[in-house]
């Protein structure tokens, strides 16, 4: 789907207008501090909020990388599925990844680990695909 759209696909069936998909690619690539409404504070949202592939809660992302994505977190999985570009480098390729941080197997508990394992995890897994394109 996330091809799809993107790539402004005939045989989707989406039927974006222009600015349809100037809606979709600015706000899917957005990060919290160009977000205006609401307005997101820095120190609270990093450039890496909800960008789990690469840069999970990094500070910053390089001005020359742009994630377009959606992202899922609940019940202890993560998921991500992103198209990711470097403009600089022309590497550009789509990765998803749905993984499972829930040690303990309790379903709706809350005791999840989001922050000790799936962060990381994911910002590595992003980084090796990158760096392998």
């Amino acid at each position: 789907m996330l091809q799809s759209v993107l790539f402004k696909d005939p045989e989707s069936g989406f039927n974006l207008t222009d600015d349809d998909y100037n809606f979709v690619l600015q706000y899917m690539s957005q990060l919290p501090n160009e977000t205006l409404s609401p307005n997101y504070m820095t120190e609270n949202y990093p450039d890496g909020y909800c960008k789990f592939l690469m840069f999970s809660n990094q500070e910053k992302i390089p001005s020359n990388i742009r994630v377009f994505n959606k992202i899922g977190q609940a019940y202890g999985f993560m998921i991500d599925n992103a198209y990711i570009v470097d403009f600089d480098s022309q590497v550009e390729f789509m990765l998803s990844a749905v993984i499972s941080v829930n040690e303990n197997q309790i379903y709706n508990d809350g005791v999840y680990e989001y922050e000790t394992i799936g962060n990381d995890f994911m910002q590595d897994l992003g980084n090796l695909i990158y760096d392998y394109e």
